[in-house]
């Protein structure tokens, strides 16, 4: 993780930089036939002084590259952990341009760092504010938690007290039975990134087999995979779906259904999910079920 300290000074104010690292990201999205992204990330954390500015840069050159390439990006906003002071601008900024479409912010996140979840944290406040403004104001929510040690009881957290509908990563409820019972019935959705939860420590590495992936799977939860952040862990969606047909014991009908579940707990309106989901069939007639030695799609 101490990746972030190095590259962020080198983008950080950068604002012609922070348009073309956009632009280049969908290019990488569109060579792996991704079709549709919710990328996320925080303005805060590359211009402190100016983030709506950053916003601003990022969303050009996210333009720029869907308009080249043909594919859809939407945004998420996180709000940091450590930083509750920031939490209230991004909910503002994700307020006044959720309906900017191409490229609008369609939710916001709380990452790096669960701390915030504990009741005398002195960063509870300003986070569960901001959940309850976007709850009022109809705005989706996702949130990194049930990651770190010790933190399954983040996820009904996140659920019950923050409003999340997504989870991000959420290894720790593998084997929390009354947890793993209400992210299903409350159809909560699980944004799972194999490379990462090795590599931050999530998931302590044994057999691919025993990832808690395919214990939300097997146990009938709302799931996809996700490459977290591709350039910090030198990943890519392509090589999650290849871990997960290679190493966890995947078939390509998990797959197929996995694509279902993120078209369902994506923040596309209605009519957008139906337009992916007709991509995917008329997919599945072309291709007659076929993949590739590389699996590209999201």
């Amino acid at each position: 993780m101490n990746c972030f300290e190095f590259f962020l000074p080198l983008v950080y104010d950068n604002f012609t930089l922070l348009e073309e690292l956009a632009f280049d990201f969908v290019c990488r999205q569109f060579e792996q036939n991704v079709i549709y992204t919710e990328v996320r990330y925080s303005p805060h954390l590359l211009s402190t002084k100016e983030p709506a500015k950053a916003f601003a840069a990022i969303t050009q050159g996210l333009r720029r590259g869907c308009k080249q390439f043909s594919v859809t990006v939407n945004q998420i906003l996180c709000a940091i952990c450590f930083v509750p002071d920031w939490s209230k601008e991004i909910v503002a900024l994700a307020d006044e341009h959720r309906q900017d479409f191409p490229c609008a912010v369609v939710g916001i996140d709380i990452a790096a760092g669960e701390t915030h979840f504990e009741e005398d944290s002195p960063y509870r406040q300003g986070h569960y504010e901001m959940c309850q403004m976007a709850r009022e104001m109809g705005l989706n929510i996702t949130i990194h938690a049930g990651e770190t040690p010790d933190s399954a009881q983040n996820v009904p957290t996140a659920i019950e007290q923050y409003g999340a509908r997504r989870i991000g990563h959420a290894y720790r409820i593998a084997n929390r039975q009354d947890i793993l019972d209400l992210v299903r019935d409350k159809k909560i959705h699980i944004e799972s990134c194999p490379t990462s939860s090795v590599e931050t420590g999530g998931w302590q590495k044994t057999d691919w087999k025993e990832h808690p992936a395919n214990r939300f799977r097997d146990y009938g939860i709302s799931l996809s995979l996700s490459s977290d952040d591709p350039a910090v862990f030198n990943t890519s969606l392509t090589w999650q779906y290849r871990i997960a047909l290679k190493k966890m014991g995947w078939q390509k009908s998990d797959i197929l259904n996995m694509l279902q579940d993120a078209i369902e707990a994506s923040f596309l309106d209605d009519d957008g999910k139906e337009n992916l989901r007709r991509e995917i069939k008329e997919w599945k007639v072309h291709d007659n079920f076929a993949f590739q030695d590389r699996v590209h799609y999201d």
